[in-house]
């Protein structure tokens, strides 16, 4: 027992002394570099999300709180939709390829996932603009239709968001993942709070208020994935090369990973928004106000620490013997 705790010593001492020389080489040094860029990335998006719940709880108070909070639930759910674990699986093919240095067959893996997210994303899109009069006026009986048509916009922003972020992830460069994501708490932060007290002052209705503050997060949403966008897009230089048609076993292969991602997604989108649903559906909007505005202080406080990602990409690459 003492001599493996001797070892873990030696082996944490190994991973501080190669933060402190910048050695990040091989395959430790790309885990020890993208887990601190997760950690980072993490506690600027829990900082971000405790400071901005903070401020659009005080200014839209209980009522419209709970408005935002459900119409936000509705949109994410239906974003669930629009990946169904595409992006790990993209990550997973995309990774392995570039590892072996094998470009062509890399931009394949690319092109065939993010053909059917794209086809994903515009039909989510629509779902929600079809579905947004049926949620407000009969199913939840609230004034959500104008959150949620703005809702349609943000959505498929996060679509496209997603795309960028899943192919930094691929190519392991996140640091711009980590500047992609303080650009929007930062935007977020903001441009929401400066629509929110516009509408306020102009006493437009509950309804025009959350259509104003989804088109905030929108904004914020566009102008991260822009900048991100442009600042990261000479890397993705595996994308110029030709495509290798994927052959009938590769094509079996991602189906077999596809068909097992969807469960996960839609079990953490029923553990993640139902609780929102549920009380939106039964209770008043101020007491759903509440529940968001204490769940969302302590999700910001908890869950800092995510190495899933991070480390994702990296065994992707690696062969049997060195996992």
């Amino acid at each position: 027992m003492n001599g493996l705790l001797k070892k873990e010593e030696e082996e944490i001492k190994e991973v501080g002394k190669r933060i402190k020389k910048r050695d990040f080489s091989g395959s430790e040094g790309q885990e020890i570099k993208n887990s601190l860029f997760t950690m980072v990335t993490s506690l600027v998006t829990k900082i971000g999300a405790v400071i901005f719940t903070i401020i659009i709880a005080r200014l839209l108070m209980p009522e419209l709180f709970g408005l935002y909070s459900l119409t936000l639930s509705i949109i994410m759910i239906f974003l669930v939709f629009s990946d169904l674990g595409l992006g790990e699986s993209l990550i997973r093919f995309v990774s392995r390829e570039l590892g072996k240095r094998n470009k062509s067959k890399a931009k394949s893996y690319a092109a065939y996932f993010l053909k059917i997210k794209i086809a994903l994303i515009f039909i989510t899109t629509f779902a929600l603009i079809i579905f947004s009069k049926y949620f407000s006026e009969n199913l939840f009986k609230k004034p959500l239709f104008l959150g949620l048509i703005a809702g349609a916009l943000y959505l498929f922003l996060l679509g496209i968001s997603e795309i960028i972020e899943v192919l930094l992830v691929s190519i392991n460069n996140f640091k711009n993942l980590f500047w992609k994501q303080t650009i929007f708490q930062i935007s977020r932060i903001i441009l929401v709070p400066i629509l929110v007290i516009l509408g306020l002052n102009y006493s437009l209705s509950n309804e025009t208020n959350i259509a104003l503050v989804i088109l905030g997060l929108a904004g914020a949403c566009l102008i991260s994935t822009l900048i991100s966008y442009f600042s990261s897009r000479k890397k993705f230089n595996f994308l110029k090369y030709k495509e290798k048609e994927l052959t009938q076993k590769e094509k079996q292969k991602t189906k077999k990973f596809l068909i097992s991602m969807p469960s996960i997604a839609v079990s953490g989108l029923f553990f993640g928004e139902i609780d929102i649903l549920l009380l939106g559906y039964f209770v008043l909007t101020e007491f759903v106000g509440y529940y968001r505005a204490a769940l969302s202080l302590v999700g910001g406080i908890i869950g800092l620490i995510a190495f899933s990602s991070a480390l994702l990409p990296v065994f992707s690459k690696l062969n049997k013997k060195k996992i």
